[in-house]
C-alpha cells in the first residue's frame, strides 16, 4: 500500500524570532518587572488541560506569572478555577488573541499542558522565538522538544509533575535558558523552517512523479 507522508507546515523564521525591544515594551505595558512570565496559547478546550496548568501555577512561587491566550468552551470554568486557587493577580486570560507573537517575545517560557497534540504549531513558533518550553510528554510534542536540550517534557494530566518541571525551568541560570532557546530555534530552522519544509515537499513531489512515469 501507499505510505502516508506527513509533512509539517513551515514556520516563517523572519516573522517568528526573538525581539528584545518587543519584550521590553510588552512587559512595560503590563507592569511586569523581573517576574518569570509563562505563556500558553491554544483553544480553551478539555484536550488542552489548562486546569492542570492552573493547579501547577498554584504550586509555584509568587513571582511566576502566566498569560493564557485563547477562547473556548472551558473559559468560564477555568476563570472560576483560577479564582478558587487564588491566582487572580498571577494569571491573565487574554481570550482570543490575534497577535500571540508579541507575547512569545515577552515571555520567559512557553508551557503546553495538552493531553494530546498533532504537531503543535505553538511550540514551533515559541522555539522560533528562542523561548524554551515545558510540554506534556505526548506524541506530537516529542516531534518538537528534545528533553533537556530545547525544553522539558513532563507527564500529561499531572499538575504536581508539571509544577516541578516548570520550577526546574525557572531555577536554571538565565544563560542556560538562553542556550536552550538558541538550540530550539536552530532545531526549527533545520526541520521546520519554510526552506526545510519546501525541500521535503519537493522531494515528495519528485518521488511521486518518478513513480507515476
Amino acid at each position: 500500500g501507499d505510505k502516508l507522508a506527513v509533512l509539517p507546515n513551515g514556520v516563517d523564521l523572519i516573522a517568528w524570532r526573538h525581539d528584545p525591544a518587543v519584550r521590553t515594551a510588552v512587559r512595560r505595558e503590563f507592569g511586569l518587572g523581573d517576574e518569570f512570565l509563562w505563556f500558553a496559547a491554544g483553544r480553551l478546550d478539555p484536550v488542552k488541560d489548562h486546569a492542570s496548568l492552573l493547579r501547577a501555577m498554584a504550586l509555584l512561587p509568587a513571582p511566576a506569572r502566566l498569560v493564557i491566550a485563547g477562547a473556548g468552551p472551558c473559559e468560564a470554568e477555568l476563570r472560576r478555577l483560577a479564582a478558587d486557587l487564588d491566582l487572580g493577580r498571577r494569571v491573565r486570560f487574554l481570550g482570543f488573541e490575534p497577535d500571540v507573537r508579541r507575547w512569545m517575545q515577552a515571555a520567559d517560557g512557553y508551557v503546553l499542558s495538552s493531553r494530546w497534540e498533532g504537531l503543535p504549531m505553538g511550540l514551533l513558533e515559541a522555539a522560533a522565538c528562542k523561548l524554551p518550553a515545558v510540554a506534556t510528554d505526548v506524541p506530537g510534542t516529542k516531534r518538537v522538544i528534545v528533553h533537556e536540550q530545547t525544553g522539558w517534557l513532563t507527564p500529561a494530566c499531572d499538575s504536581a509533575a508539571l509544577a516541578k518541571t516548570m520550577m526546574r525551568a525557572m531555577e536554571i541560570p538565565p544563560q542556560n535558558r538562553k542556550a536552550m532557546g538558541d538550540r530550539a530555534r536552530a532545531m526549527v530552522i533545520e526541520r521546520f523552517g519554510l526552506e526545510a519544509v519546501l525541500d521535503q515537499w519537493e522531494a515528495l513531489y519528485l518521488g511521486l512523479l518518478e513513480r507515476n512515469q
